[in-house]
């Protein structure tokens, strides 16, 4: 499962595994825990994938991948390559509209994390570390939560802190504030809290997942 990507570590293996594996599925999976994990270097790789490889769906998920890891100064490089059939075709216009759209030269990336205001309603009473903080800062109101603004250094640490001592939980009523105020210096505390997500499942473990990994691959993209 390519979410669960996101050590630049296992990018060696991952390559190896996308040259060498005839199995489309796998290349699809591959492609997209290069796309996880955000190491500008991938975009090589794909590219060779999206130049080469026949099959209709692999191009189309290439595409897809390299959109999001090139961000703006993929767009140029999408309109020049031949699509293989319909969905490749589908999803390069579907990643050019969305990249003119979102991005531009000063906001390659177009990422954009919002505070879970519906989060903050239903959770906001449950006394975790994270959102017993949260409360006393004031960012459980809702005016506050609707527009996000960066905290502190000395915030921002103690928020990562509470939210890796509460297992994930409060991150939904933070992630605007926190993706306001991440540096890279960050990455490996925010890998630190990845983990106790993973070892604590729950219904929200994937989307805590996935705006930990929107968290990470920004900060690689700046780097």
């Amino acid at each position: 499962m390519s979410l669960w990507a996101i050590y630049e570590s296992s990018i060696p293996r991952i390559e190896k595994a996308l040259r060498e594996t005839n199995d489309i599925e796998l290349k699809e999976d591959l492609a997209s825990a290069l796309m996880e994990i955000s190491n500008s270097t991938s975009k090589t790789i794909l590219k060779q994938l999206i130049e080469t490889t026949t099959n209709d769906q692999l191009q189309a998920r290439a595409f897809f991948a390299l959109a999001e890891l090139a961000g703006y100064d993929g767009i140029d490089y999408l309109q020049n390559i031949k699509t293989k059939g319909e969905k490749s075709e589908e999803e390069k216009k579907e990643s050019i509209d969305w990249l003119n759209k979102n991005t531009s030269p000063e906001n390659k990336f177009g990422m954009e994390v919002t505070n879970n205001i519906n989060f903050i309603i239903r959770f906001g009473d449950i006394k975790s570390p994270a959102i017993l903080w949260l409360d006393k800062e004031g960012l459980l109101n809702e005016k506050k939560a609707k527009k996000p603004t960066a905290l502190t250094t000395e915030k921002k640490d103690k928020l990562i802190d509470l939210l890796i001592e509460s297992k994930g939980f409060g991150l939904e009523a933070a992630k605007g504030h926190l993706f306001l105020s991440i540096e890279p210096k960050d990455i490996d505390r925010l890998l630190a809290l990845r983990q106790m997500c993973i070892y604590s499942p729950n219904d929200q473990t994937e989307g805590r997942l996935k705006t930990i990994g929107i968290f990470i691959r920004s900060l690689r993209k700046r780097m």
